[in-house]
């Protein structure tokens, strides 16, 4: 049984939370965006991300290997780029991306991109 927890607080230096992040156990989709602090739209950017690759993984086999995974992040970089292209208020924004995905047999496969850090346990 694959179970996830997450949590997010905004800490005391900043006035405002911009992490994202989507826990989905039927699908063994999960990801965590975590908007640059300091920067323009940094909430945005997790936001739009995080939405990103969830949605074009939900559509891809989880047997495609790292291809699809990869893809997902350039995919949430462009989405990031040309959103700050086309608005000037959110030039400069950024976030971190983790994903994790379950695979058959209990497998999983993790991209990262940033600070993020995932954590794999087990009960054993």
């Amino acid at each position: 049984m694959l179970e996830a927890f997450g949590l997010s607080d905004r800490g005391c230096v900043r006035p405002n939370n911009e992490d994202y992040f989507i826990s989905d156990s039927r699908s063994g989709i999960f990801v965590l965006a975590d908007g640059m602090g300091g920067a323009n739209a940094g909430e945005y950017a997790s936001h739009l991300s995080a939405e990103r690759v969830y949605n074009l993984l939900l559509q891809t086999p989880s047997d495609d290997g790292f291809e699809a995974l990869e893809q997902s992040f350039l995919e949430a970089n462009l989405a990031v780029r040309d959103a700050a292209k086309t608005n000037p208020e959110l030039e400069g924004m950024g976030t971190t991306l983790l994903v994790a995905r379950a695979l058959e047999g209990g497998r999983m496969q993790i991209g990262s991109v940033g600070d993020s850090r995932a954590y794999l346990s087990s009960r054993n």
